[in-house]
């Protein structure tokens, strides 16, 4: 009897294992999703644009923006630009998921596909228009709160693969043997 592939282990109820970690990557995704639109939603419904609104006195503040660019408003003359790039981010995240190897990457990419959508979602139905539209902005914006702590967990799961316990892709140890 052969031996399964890494890709072709299955789960408990006999589904593909790379099937299972896509499935549970795009219900965390669309979670992430929906929280984000849901409260930039509320933001604009809710808050004055442009004040500071006081949720913990001094302490903490939210501040309605609408932002045309990346961090901090940055490059708000090319925000087609991230438009294209939201784009792409999407494509590879969904290209990528026929191929996670793990539960930590499959975690990663959920909490980043989730808020490039959102924002992508930003940039395509809201003023000034598609493709343009400026991305709702608020401190403890929902997207960004995973969007902002991604480069810690590529860092995490970078390190835990040097160590071969996570890597990023099923067939990625036997790649890295050749």
């Amino acid at each position: 009897m052969q031996e399964q592939h890494s890709s072709e282990r299955t789960t408990e109820k006999g589904q593909p294992r790379h099937r299972a970690t896509a499935l549970a990557l795009l219900g965390l995704a669309i979670v992430v999703y929906a929280c984000d639109q849901l409260s930039k939603n509320w933001v604009v419904a809710n808050l004055p644009e442009g004040r500071s609104v006081p949720v913990l006195g001094e302490f903490l503040q939210w501040h309605f923006v609408r932002n045309p660019g990346a961090a901090f408003s940055m490059a708000s003359g090319a925000t087609w630009v991230f438009t294209l790039l939201a784009v792409v981010v999407v494509g590879a995240i969904i290209w990528q998921v026929r191929h996670l190897g793990s539960r930590t990457w499959a975690v990663f990419f959920a909490l980043l596909l989730g808020g490039v959508l959102g924002n992508l979602t930003d940039r395509l139905t809201r003023d000034p228009g598609f493709p343009v539209g400026h991305v709702i902005d608020f401190i403890f914006d929902t997207v960004d709160v995973p969007v902002a702590t991604e480069p810690c967990n590529l860092q995490h799961c970078r390190y835990r693969n040097r160590f071969g316990d996570v890597p990023l892709c099923a067939d990625y140890n036997a790649w890295a043997a050749n």
